[in-house]
């Protein structure tokens, strides 16, 4: 990743992988995965479907935009989501401010490359993306979920789409 969140070992990447995948699901994407393994290199952990990131060129110019700052916003999730698994709930701690404004400012930079966003819709977007997965994150119910997924990810090395979801149900429960 371009903002030097390298996992440090196995447990690290699992938990990274895990929020991404909560993180897809609570954005309500869990169409745009296809599978996940631990054992893909860093990068390649979770692969989508072809409807990601993808815009009909028929499609006005409003509704590709809308689109692509949807597709922007669920990544945008992803990233969060997964930082905040590997902090929250696997080491039991926090996000510094510094690392907070470093995934901050990649994010900016991505926004106004690919969906052309001033800083302030970003900043607002960001802001509501954070505060929004670290209430997740800091649910205990999601916490043990995330436990019990890690658990069953490290077993089977991988899932696909249907596997993540039906390890994921109970978060619809909560």
């Amino acid at each position: 990743m371009a903002i030097g969140l390298k996992y440090i070992d196995e447990d690290d990447k699992c938990y990274g992988i895990t929020g991404m995948a909560i993180g897809i699901m609570v954005c309500d994407a869990e169409n745009l995965i296809s599978s996940i393994s631990l054992d893909e290199e860093e990068g390649n952990a979770m692969k989508f479907t072809n409807e990601i990131f993808t815009a009909n060129p028929r499609m006005p110019a409003k509704l590709s935009w809308q689109h692509m700052v949807e597709q922007y916003q669920i990544a945008m999730g992803m990233l969060i989501a997964n930082l905040m698994c590997r902090n929250y709930v696997l080491r039991q701690g926090g996000i510094s401010n510094e690392m907070k404004n470093l995934v901050y400012k990649y994010l900016q930079d991505e926004g106004k490359r690919i969906c052309s966003l001033e800083e302030d819709e970003i900043k607002r977007l960001f802001d509501k993306n954070y505060a929004f997965m670290q209430r997740i994150f800091n649910h205990q119910g999601v916490q043990n979920i995330v436990h019990d997924f890690v658990r069953n990810l490290k077993s089977s090395r991988s899932m696909e789409r249907s596997q993540i979801i039906e390890n994921l149900r109970a978060l619809s429960m909560l």
